[in-house]
């Protein structure tokens, strides 16, 4: 009987960061995941680009997002998680610097707002005004989820009214939330002090059927 060709194994399938239609000049990319447009429950995974190429770096992290899932269109108190790719911007938190960190990182006070109202000259930006309408950070009501967390740059440059404010990565309470992307606090820890501006991160968020078109 003939003797059977030996069988080249295949080659695994390219990294989910390798398939997606551009990260632009960035070397840390976090992606996260969900089954659908409607689902709170995502996957956030995480890879970086060296001279042999992209790698992953954690294992995959359960996530939440936005309690009405993902929006291409996001508008503000819609309770959807914008789709897209997104830079990052300030760390903050109501606890201390947790070290290791580096991104900036400010602490909340009694006077920090994330400014919600659409209306507001300073809509989706950080004051220091406790008298402003929007997410007060320090607020008791926020004590786990604001524990940590790093400002997502959604509707920045430039920023338009009613488009969605306070997008951030944050310690996850359990549950969807109302836009933001949350892990646990050992993960998001993880995150935080991986993260590296000369890298120019970036995290790509959208359901598994599209997330290859941004």
């Amino acid at each position: 009987a003939p003797k059977p060709k030996p069988t080249t194994p295949a080659p695994p399938p390219p990294l989910l960061v390798e398939q997606l239609a551009s990260v632009g000049n960035a070397r840390q990319v976090v992606i996260v995941t969900s089954s659908s447009w409607t689902t709170d429950v995502a996957t956030l995974q995480t890879f970086e680009k060296d001279a042999a190429g992209w790698h992953p770096v954690f294992p995959a992290m359960a996530a939440h997002i936005g309690r009405a899932g993902f929006s291409a269109d996001k508008h503000e108190g819609d309770l959807k998680t914008p789709a897209g790719m997104y830079g990052f911007g300030t760390a903050f938190g109501q606890r201390p610097n947790p070290g290791g960190l580096k991104f900036p990182y400010r602490q909340a006070d009694s006077q920090s707002v994330w400014v919600d109202d659409v209306n507001s000259p300073y809509y989706n930006t950080w004051q220091e005004n406790a008298a402003l309408s929007g997410e007060h950070l320090a607020s008791s009501s926020y004590v786990t989820a604001y524990a940590y967390a790093i400002a997502i740059a959604y509707n920045v440059s430039p920023i338009v009214k009613g488009k969605g404010s306070a997008i951030f990565l944050h310690v996850s309470t359990g549950g969807g939330t109302a836009g933001c992307v949350s892990i646990s606090q050992a993960s998001l820890l993880q995150v935080l002090r991986w993260l590296d501006p000369a890298k120019s991160p970036v995290i790509v968020m959208g359901p598994s059927s599209v997330i290859r078109q941004y």
